[in-house]
């Protein structure tokens, strides 16, 4: 009986230390957990922004082995295409006006308002593209990255002549879009692009400012109700604006002023790795239009005269690089880069971008990029297993886990159009929260967890919670019902919840 009863306190001693564990356990994870409340409707810009825009495609390259995209385009909600760096020039001015000279592009000794100088046949099938595919034509007038298929002699126009052909070409290519078949087929007109930068313009950045205005004044005055801006400012002038710095940007606005000269949008780019950077740069955007803040002390503070420009993030994505210990720049990995393009750390790190962008000045956005021309999920050269395109460029268009994360911000902006607020209890850098409803009071949270450790989130008490996950084994398709008022976010995960 003596064994029954050492084996009996033996069994007691455990189930009292296991219920002790459990709840230090529990202890522990209350004290860490998030608490999230959601708020009121959001009183800076109470609805959900088309944040849906994507560079490239639905078309293809000609060498790419990639589908046409635009049944996967559908899928995930594309709603609105930027025509750039397709590696050829089929839409750009270089590829549809022509001289016939010695050069290419060739925009000199010849009349522009011929009609024999112009190459329609290729930029015509690629904006029939987007119509066919309904999606929003996000006009962009300049050049394309040099590309292996043409030499490029010089970028952009290199003289008086030139500028005033191109700018001539340009009307005649808004004139033949704008209303392609008897339809009005976009609101937006693009200037330029990467600003600046010698892969699209050559000389000085004075020279482009005035060429800039010059495009400006005569489209505004041709196509009055389009709303025309640029010029794309690269991610190295969005990193001088948000230091606050007498860059080309704040130099591009006050030559702007000087002509009287006022956009009816400013376009920058940016490529980063923490999603709280499209924060601070929407923010010092503002303050450079505004003539506030760190811009406080530019000619036009205090006269109103850019009230109303908007801002776009016509280029934005992930990076391929990083600063390292020393404060240096340096290139990721190759592993790491196909984590941050391929799996679902980018999927985490976009979706924060994307949150941040509606929470801020930002009425429209264009990732970079749709496609991948050539890749595999598959392949063992890690060099080869694609770039930042939401889809791999293999012969089905496979998903990527920041296709099936576009797929959630799109039913967020469809389903549950009203942004609101969100107050969380505590300061969390890798965690990124937006809070929307419907006009039936359901309520829809999308969730990014950007750092390597899980996160606890109470989320208070719902009749009904669905969860929807993205990672590298969950495509958010399948939705799971959480009991409880407490979930947890894996590492580098999207998670989107549906409230009732």
């Amino acid at each position: 009986m003596k064994w029954k009863q050492a084996v009996f306190l033996a069994v007691l001693i455990i189930l009292l230390l296991t219920v002790y564990i459990l709840n230090k356990n529990i202890e522990t994870t209350s004290g860490d957990q998030i608490h999230l409340a959601i708020g009121d409707t959001n009183a800076n810009d109470p609805n959900l922004k088309p944040l849906l825009g994507v560079i490239s495609g639905p078309d293809q390259p000609e060498d790419s082995s990639a589908p046409t995209l635009t049944e996967q385009y559908h899928d995930i909600g594309v709603t609105s295409i930027r025509n750039n760096d397709y590696y050829d020039d089929r839409l750009d001015i270089e590829g549809i006006f022509n001289c016939g000279g010695k050069t290419y592009p060739s925009w000199a000794g010849c009349d522009p308002e011929n009609d024999a100088y112009y190459n329609w046949e290729k930029s015509d099938a690629q904006f029939q593209s987007y119509i066919n595919g309904d999606f929003e034509p996000f006009l962009r007038l300049g050049g394309e990255w040099e590309n292996g298929n043409t030499n490029h002699d010089f970028k952009g126009p290199q003289n008086e002549e030139q500028e005033i052909n191109w700018i001539r070409a340009a009307e005649k290519v808004v004139d033949r879009y704008y209303r392609w078949d008897g339809k009005q087929r976009f609101t937006y007109l693009d200037i330029w692009t990467e600003f600046p930068g010698s892969h699209f313009w050559d000389r000085s950045n004075k020279d482009f400012y005035h060429f800039w205005g010059d495009a400006y004044s005569v489209l505004h005055e041709e196509y009055p109700d389009l709303k025309i801006g640029g010029p794309g400012f690269n991610a190295g002038a969005t990193l001088q604006v948000i230091e606050g710095e007498d860059g080309p940007a704040e130099e591009f606005m006050s030559y702007m002023y000087s002509q009287k000269i006022k956009p009816d949008w400013i376009g920058w780019h940016i490529f980063q790795n923490t999603p709280e950077s499209w924060k601070e740069a929407a923010e010092a955007y503002q303050e450079l239009i505004d003539g506030t803040g760190r811009y406080k002390h530019v000619a036009w503070a205090g006269t109103g005269f850019f009230n109303g420009v908007e801002q776009i993030v016509d280029a934005y994505g992930a990076s391929d690089l990083e600063l390292n210990e020393n404060g240096e720049i340096e290139e990721l990995s190759a592993k790491e880069t196909v984590n941050i393009h391929n799996k679902q750390k980018g999927a985490a790190i976009l979706t924060g971008a994307w949150i941040e962008m509606q929470y801020g000045p930002i009425e429209r956005a264009y990732y970079y990029r749709g496609n991948d021309p050539n890749s595999a999920p598959n392949t063992k050269d890690l060099k080869n297993r694609g770039g930042p395109g939401l889809f791999y460029g293999d012969s089905t268009g496979t998903y990527k886990p920041t296709a099936y994360a576009f797929k959630l911000w799109s039913r967020i902006v469809n389903e549950y159009p009203t942004l609101l607020t969100v107050d969380l209890d505590k300061e969390n850098p890798d965690l990124w929260v937006l809070a929307a409803k419907n006009d039936d009071e359901e309520k829809a949270i999308l969730l990014a967890n950007t750092g390597t450790t899980e996160k606890i989130i109470n989320i208070g008490q719902w009749t009904k919670v669905l969860l929807y996950q993205i990672d590298d084994s969950n495509n958010g398709e399948i939705p799971i019902t959480i009991t409880g008022d407490v979930i947890t976010i894996p590492a580098e995960t999207v998670i989107l919840l549906t409230l009732q």
